[in-house]
């Protein structure tokens, strides 16, 4: 018993120091477009955004630039979308794939613009190199200022400090 317990305690001190934080920010962002219509009730969009996210909670700086790249795909029926965003400036940045997963339009057009969807950090470069998280987001229809607006949630564990 007294042997289970040391390697208990062994293995337990041997784990990593580190543990998932909490977060939710706010991004607001404006976004250049490409949309074909390539048949009735069928579109396609290319778009590009960049904007500045606000974070609420967590661990990050109150204030990062964000990037997005995506593209949506949508008919009568259904609808899809996924990208990246970075988040960030460069030497220390992170970046997420993003995946929409309510996928009928019902769903995803109330008030015009909703969308909901789950992201996973996919990398980082500098002091964010080797982070892990996971969450969802929500984005919104555009304010009166033209800004777009997608509340970010989730838990990322970010790698010891190297100093």
């Amino acid at each position: 018993m007294k042997l289970l317990l040391l390697v208990f305690v062994f293995l337990a001190a041997a784990a990593p120091a580190s543990a998932a934080e909490r977060f939710k920010g706010k991004l607001l962002y404006r976004s250049d477009n490409e949309v074909w219509m390539p048949a009735p009730g069928v579109g396609y969009k290319h778009f590009k955004s960049r904007g500045d996210i606000t974070f609420e909670t967590g661990p990050f700086s109150k204030i990062l630039p964000v990037r997005c790249y995506g593209t949506s795909y949508w008919t009568t029926k259904m609808s899809e979308a996924e990208g990246i965003c970075i988040f960030g400036r460069m030497p220390d940045t992170w970046t997420v794939r993003y995946v929409i997963t309510e996928t009928k339009p019902g769903d995803q057009r109330r008030e015009r613009f909703h969308r909901v969807g789950d992201w996973t950090a996919i990398g980082g470069t500098g002091k964010y190199d080797g982070i892990a998280g996971f969450g969802r987001y929500l984005a919104e229809p555009a304010r009166d200022d033209f800004l777009n607006v997608t509340h970010w949630e989730g838990e990322v564990d970010l790698p010891a400090p190297t100093d």
